[in-house]
Order: structure tokens, then C-alpha cells, then sequence
């Protein structure tokens, strides 16, 4: 039991990483647009 919690936390870590840096992206991919709109 003790071993399974760790691995659920980690599993849910990494769930957290990978949608943040997706939407991290996102913004960075919106401002470049908004960025070439004005231009």
C-alpha cells in the first residue's frame, strides 16, 4: 500500500506537467499570433 500511493502521485504529477506545459504552449502560440496580427 505504502508503494502504490507514491505511484499515484507520481502518475498524477505527471498529468499536471504535461497540461501545464500544453497550455504554456498554447500562450506562447497566441501570442505570436496576436503578435504577427498587429504587425
Amino acid at each position: 500500500m505504502v508503494l502504490k500511493i507514491p505511484m499515484r502521485t507520481s502518475q498524477k504529477s505527471i498529468l499536471v506537467r504535461k497540461k501545464l506545459s500544453s497550455r504554456s504552449i498554447l500562450m506562447l502560440l497566441c501570442r505570436l499570433l496576436s503578435l504577427h496580427v498587429k504587425q
